[in-house]
């Protein structure tokens, strides 16, 4: 019975093994590296700084992961974050070669320090990243906002 008991556990634990070593393999998500555009902080311009997305084949999760990272902002502290780490990505709808993206409320509340800064990272991001868009519209809950932040307004297309 000691006998048949071991070669139970050791049969379990190598099944387990090999079991977690398949999951990993296959589990782990490929990154693909991208060119992001951020505010350095010693000029206020916005430079290139590198950085890894999840590899995709939608072009609305590459949208998606771009945001997400400029959102979360950068981890060097050369770099200044521009954005609440609380805005939401709502949507995402890619017509043809425009991307369209619905923020939550709070990405307006972000605008407000540097709102030209702000949406050129958003829109120089993506259009270097993703060469099939042309265009990025800015929507906040769903809608085009009638504001105008500073200079910029946000009624428009960017290119």
């Amino acid at each position: 019975m000691d006998n048949k008991r071991k070669n139970y556990y050791l049969w379990f634990f190598t099944v387990f093994f090999i079991c977690s070593i398949v999951l990993s393999l296959t589990g782990a998500r490929k990154m693909r590296t991208v060119k992001l555009f951020v505010k350095d902080q010693d000029t206020g311009d916005l430079v290139i700084h590198r950085s890894y997305i999840p590899r995709s084949s939608s072009t609305n999760e590459d949208v998606f992961w771009i945001i997400k990272e400029l959102i979360s902002g950068p981890f060097s502290t050369q770099y200044e974050s521009m954005f609440d780490p609380e805005i939401e990505v709502k949507e995402i709808i890619i017509k043809g070669s425009v991307a369209y993206i619905s923020f939550d409320w709070s990405m307006i509340e972000s605008l407000y320090e540097n709102p030209s800064l702000a949406v050129r990272s958003i829109v120089d991001s993506i259009l270097l990243n993703i060469r099939k868009l042309e265009e990025v519209k800015i929507l906040i809950e769903g809608i085009e906002p009638v504001s105008t932040f500073s200079e910029i307004s946000l009624q428009k297309t960017f290119k």
